[in-house]
């Protein structure tokens, strides 16, 4: 069985649905299966890193709602996307909601089972007014897929407001293992209680507010620093304002490799994530807890998914640096409290692990398989004469 993940940006842009797309590509071709992956840009690191990638148009960044996104930006033949699909001995269409252009084209041109995830959450009062006109097209074509899911109740908030249905939640999955069995790479010595930040640097991921906070907290516990893994538009603003407040320890490590990220968080003591909106899960949360780090985050939708029970105690008010400090503070101060909030991370993530999700995906792959097995499908030759 082949499955043909589709992806309205480009699939080297940082980010948690490229992050799902790649680890679900792994577990269902390490269980026997094959996968394709249909993007947009310039050949990139994907390729490099094995995986099936066709890229099938360019790629513009466009400012989001506090962040910059990759999006598809060209115009697809039909004829072409037929023939691919056939070439590639394509079964099931795996899509990646809300649709851009490319997920369109798909639906659009081919008679193939669809499953469609998605990931997508923004606040009621943060949708554009053109967005809500475009809600009547998004709705037909969610009609159009055959299986809807959706990675978190936030994310079924948004796409059942503008397309009511049916839909199945599974929230995405990460290589627990990796995170947990990983090498420590200490970035600060040590002494001093390290925090880590992971995230494109720009103004939803909350990077200022972290580094706000650890100004304030170093007058009272100097033995404090702060490692940030990630890149973006603010990281003068976030330098300069390390350089203005006189902050120490802090180290900007700049894009760090899939591969060596476990590195990163085993060295860690405390994982810090004071996103503030726009937030339908949070992968970055779990690969913390898998590595054994005690969480703080602002308290958004999202993230209220992941710290439950004993987690929610560090989801700080949102946007406010007094409780973010306060959460923060309560880990610096006592090693035991962050042993404690480790063993129960430990514990929590293993149900998002690819060994548990990914089973449901290909479960879902073969039912749908099985019921397509009827149809007719279009040999090459046909393909080449439309």
């Amino acid at each position: 069985m082949t499955i043909g993940f589709v992806i309205d940006s480009n699939i080297d842009f940082p980010g948690g649905v490229q992050r799902f797309v790649k680890g679900l590509y792994k577990y269902i071709t390490s269980v026997g299966h094959q996968a394709v992956i249909f993007t947009a840009g310039q050949k990139g690191k994907a390729e490099g890193l094995g995986f099936n990638v066709f890229r099938l148009g360019r790629e513009k960044r466009l400012p989001g709602s506090g962040a910059d996104i990759s999006v598809f930006a060209d115009w697809v033949d039909g004829v072409e996307l037929r023939a691919l699909l056939v070439r590639e001995k394509v079964d099931i269409l795996h899509l990646q909601g809300i649709f851009g252009i490319l997920g369109v084209r798909f639906l659009d041109v081919s008679d193939l089972p669809s499953l469609t995830t998605f990931h997508n959450f923004l606040e009621t009062e943060k949708i554009p007014s053109l967005a809500r006109i475009l809600f009547p097209l998004i709705r037909y074509y969610v009609n159009k897929t055959d299986v809807r899911v959706v990675d978190s109740e936030t994310a079924y908030d948004l796409i059942s407001m503008i397309a009511p249905g049916e839909y199945r939640i599974i929230p995405p999955g990460i290589e627990v293992a990796m995170f947990r069995q990983a090498e420590m790479r200490r970035v600060f010595p040590k002494e001093l209680v390290q925090i880590l930040y992971v995230g494109r640097l720009d103004e939803r991921k909350g990077l200022l507010y972290l580094l706000r906070v650890l100004s304030s907290i170093q007058r009272q516990w100097p033995q404090v620093a702060l490692a940030v893994v990630g890149k973006g538009p603010l990281h003068q603003e976030a330098t300069d304002l390390v350089s203005r407040e006189g902050i120490k320890n802090v180290k900007f490590l700049g894009f760090v490799p899939d591969k060596d990220l476990p590195l990163y968080y085993r060295g860690s003591d405390i994982f810090c994530s004071p996103a503030t909106h726009g937030e339908c899960f949070g992968i970055v949360l779990l690969e913390a807890l898998a590595a054994g780090l005690p969480v703080v985050a602002f308290n958004n939708p999202g993230y209220r998914n992941i710290l439950v029970g004993k987690g929610e105690r560090f989801l700080a008010k949102n946007r406010d640096t007094a409780s973010l400090a306060s959460k923060l503070l309560e880990l610096i101060r006592c090693g035991e409290l962050r042993q404690k909030m480790a063993v129960w991370g430990s514990k929590e993530v293993e149900k998002y692990d690819w060994d548990v999700v990914g089973k449901k995906y290909v479960e879902i792959y073969e039912k749908l398989k099985t019921q397509n097995s009827t149809r007719p499908r279009p040999s090459r030759d046909e393909v080449g004469k439309l």
